[in-house]
C-alpha cells in the first residue's frame, strides 16, 4: 500500500489523507479510499466526495471489507468518527452508492441502531482501538452532526471486463463475472467448440461467427454430395458451454422407390436401390412395355423410360412418367389413346403415357 498526502486549500488549509490500494495480482487497481480531517454533516460529506471526483461515500459489502477499511482509517481516540455511505431509506438501511442492503446485526455497536429521537437516519463507523467493544462497529446518528467523510472511487469501468462481464470491486483488486460464452482474465477468452467433422459423402460449407469460426455463437452449415440426402440438422451452433448445439448430420444415399414387373423379372446391381443402381427388366413371356434397363438418378427417381406402343393404328414412341409400372403384355397388345389415357402433345410426334399402363384388347 502507498500513502500519499494531498493539500487542499479552499479557504483554510486542511490535510487530506489519500489511501491508494494497488492490486497485488497485476490485473488492475482496487478501490481508492479518501477521507478528510475536516468534519461536516452527512449531506456535505457526500458532496465532498463528489467534489473530489470520488464515486460516492464508502460502500461496504461484507465483514472482510469492513475490517479492512477500519485497518486503514486513522484511529480516533474520541468522537467525531467517520460517516459511511449507508442511511435509512423508506425504513430500510441502504447503501446509497450501490443500493445494497447489507447491514447484519453483528456490524452494529451494542444496543444499536437505537434511533433515540426517531431522527437517526445516518451511520458512523467507530475507529477507536482503545474501545474494543465498539471498534469497527456502526452507530446510527443524526445526519446533521459533523463527522469525517470517507469516500471511495470505483476502478471498474466499461473496459474492465472488455464489455463481456460484470465488474465487482474487491479488496486490492476487482473481479469480472463473465457473461455466458466468455471466461478467463477480464473475460478476454472466448469459449470455443471443437472442429466439426464433415459427414461422409458430404462437406462443411461454411463456419463463421462474431468471435471466430468455431467460437461461441459461431455456426457451421453442412451439405451432402450429389446423390445423398442430409439427415439431421443442416446447421450447428457453438453454445456457451463449448459444445455444438446438435450432432453433425449424416449423408444417407438417396434411394429410388422399389418396383416389380408382373409376369416379369427385375435384376438390379445392388440390394439397395440407391443412386446409380441399374436394373434389368425382362418378361417371362410377352412384350415388355418399357425400356429393358433403368437407373436410379441422383434425384432419387428412376431414369425416364421410353417404349413403343401400338396406338391409333400406328406405332408411337411413348415416354413413361415417374411412378410408372412396367407391364408385360401379350404379343398382340394394342393401346387406344381414347381408352387408356394416352395423349399426343401438339409439338411432338410421340405420346405421353400416364403413370399406369393397362393391358389392351
Amino acid at each position: 500500500h502507498s500513502l500519499q498526502y494531498k493539500i487542499n486549500k479552499p479557504v483554510t488549509m486542511m490535510w487530506t489523507l489519500i489511501i491508494t490500494i494497488l492490486s497485488m495480482s497485476g490485473s488492475g487497481m482496487g478501490w481508492t479510499y479518501q477521507y478528510s480531517n475536516k468534519t461536516m454533516n452527512w449531506t456535505e460529506a457526500r458532496e465532498w466526495c463528489w467534489t473530489n471526483n470520488y464515486t460516492d461515500m464508502v460502500a461496504i459489502q461484507n465483514n472482510q471489507e469492513n475490517d479492512y477499511l477500519v485497518s486503514i482509517l486513522l484511529d480516533r481516540t474520541k468522537a467525531p468518527y467517520y460517516w459511511i455511505g449507508i442511511r435509512k431509506i423508506n425504513g430500510s438501511w441502504t447503501w446509497i452508492g450501490t443500493n445494497g442492503t447489507w447491514a447484519p446485526n453483528e456490524s452494529w455497536a451494542p444496543n444499536e441502531p437505537n434511533d433515540k429521537l426517531n431522527d437517526e437516519f445516518c451511520v458512523e463507523i467507530y475507529v477507536n482501538k482503545a474501545n474494543k467493544d465498539n471498534h469497527g462497529k456502526w452507530n446510527d446518528d443524526k445526519c446533521s452532526k459533523e463527522k469525517h467523510p470517507v469516500c471511495y472511487k470505483e476502478q471498474c469501468n466499461k473496459t474492465s471486463c472488455n464489455g463481456r462481464g460484470r465488474c465487482l470491486e474487491t479488496i486490492n483488486n476487482f473481479t469480472c463475472v463473465c457473461e455466458s460464452g466468455f471466461e478467463g482474465n477480464r473475460c478476454k477468452t472466448v469459449v470455443t467448440c471443437g472442429e466439426p467433422i464433415p459427414p461422409h459423402h458430404g462437406r462443411i460449407m461454411n463456419c463463421s461467427g462474431p468471435h471466430g469460426k468455431t467460437s461461441f455463437n459461431s455456426s457451421c452449415t453442412f451439405r451432402c454430395l450429389e446423390g445423398f440426402n442430409l439427415s439431421g440438422s443442416p446447421e450447428v451452433r457453438c453454445n456457451s458451454s463449448g459444445l455444438w448445439d446438435a450432432k453433425e448430420p449424416i449423408c444417407a444415399a438417396l434411394e429410388c422407390k422399389p418396383f416389380f414387373v408382373p409376369d416379369g423379372v427385375v435384376n438390379c446391381s445392388g440390394a439397395n436401390l440407391t443412386v446409380n443402381t441399374t436394373c434389368q427388366l425382362s418378361c417371362v413371356a410377352g412384350i415388355l412395355l418399357a425400356s429393358p434397363e433403368v437407373s436410379c438418378t441422383v434425384n432419387g427417381v428412376w431414369t425416364e423410360v421410353w417404349t413403343e406402343v401400338w396406338a391409333d393404328d400406328i406405332w408411337r414412341r411413348v415416354r413413361v412418367l415417374s411412378g410408372w409400372r412396367p407391364v408385360c403384355a401379350s404379343n398382340n397388345i394394342s393401346i387406344s389413346t381414347s381408352h387408356y389415357g394416352l395423349y399426343i402433345e401438339p409439338s411432338y410426334d410421340f405420346c405421353l403415357a400416364t403413370p399406369w399402363v393397362s393391358q389392351g384388347k
